[in-house]
């Protein structure tokens, strides 16, 4: 009996092992795919900054943009047509601390901006071998942006006239982007893709999702968040990026 078992064992791995799939790009026409960026932001103060009081000073600005996208590619030896959907965000900034010109703080703030970007994206190998690939790409996506900004008075804040209030607003607009990879083989079925690569992003209108009375009067539903000098309340996601992904391709 516990031969016949270890024949048995001996058979399939065998067997496995002759059937393991060999990798190459010529034969890998379809599959998902994970990864994540990281970069500088020019978002900086824009989110609050122009909008929260005249001559204020913020201890904290957005330093930084991350994102995570998940989605399914096309593939060919030469081509790749990417269809996927990308969270895009700076970081999420609590308890900023705005001050007057006399270093009083007036109001603590929480603000956060974030986007999910549907995208498509073609990218063409300049050289490439069985197991790896020098990409070039550019794509087009289509952002929805959400602005939540949340204000807490301090004491001496109570000058403003204001009680604690929260502004959350939308803002939709085009993404474009270009990059250059390094892809190469991971596993039998997965590569690992290392990316750098440009995002041009700016979100130019936000649309009020709650009635409010803050820095500049009362805000109604669908109005369009102003600064106070009566521009636009506008946010530039645009930078350079570095990244990681992994693609799996299933056949």
């Amino acid at each position: 009996m516990l031969r016949s078992l270890c024949a048995l064992l001996i058979l399939f791995f065998a067997t496995g092992k002759s059937q393991a799939r060999v990798f190459d790009f010529k034969n890998s026409s379809f599959g998902g795919f994970v990864g994540g960026t990281y970069g500088p932001s020019q978002a900086t103060d824009m989110a609050y900054a122009g909008s929260s009081g005249n001559n204020m000073v913020f201890d904290q600005t957005e330093q930084s943009n991350y994102s995570a996208e998940f989605g399914f590619l096309a593939s060919t030896k030469r081509f790749n047509l990417k269809l996927y959907a990308e969270y895009l965000f700076p970081r999420h900034l609590t308890n900023v601390t705005g001050s007057n010109a006399a270093g009083t703080g007036l109001y603590n703030l929480d603000t956060h901006v974030t986007t999910l970007i549907p995208t498509l994206a073609l990218e063409f190998a300049v050289k490439s071998g069985n197991t790896w690939r020098l990409l070039v790409g550019g794509g087009y996506g289509y952002a929805m942006a959400n602005l939540a900004n949340k204000y807490t008075f301090t004491t001496a804040g109570q000058s403003f006239g204001l009680s604690d209030f929260e502004e959350d607003a939308t803002s939709n607009s085009s993404m474009y982007l270009g990059y250059t990879a390094l892809e190469f083989q991971f596993s039998d079925i997965a590569t690992m893709m290392l990316t750098a690569g440009y995002r041009y992003l700016k979100l130019s209108a936000f649309t009020s999702s709650a009635a409010v009375k803050g820095f500049n009067g009362n805000e109604a539903i669908g109005s369009i968040l102003l600064n106070q000098d009566g521009s636009n309340r506008s946010v530039d996601l645009s930078g350079p990026y570095g990244g990681v992904s992994f693609r799996f391709y299933f056949f």
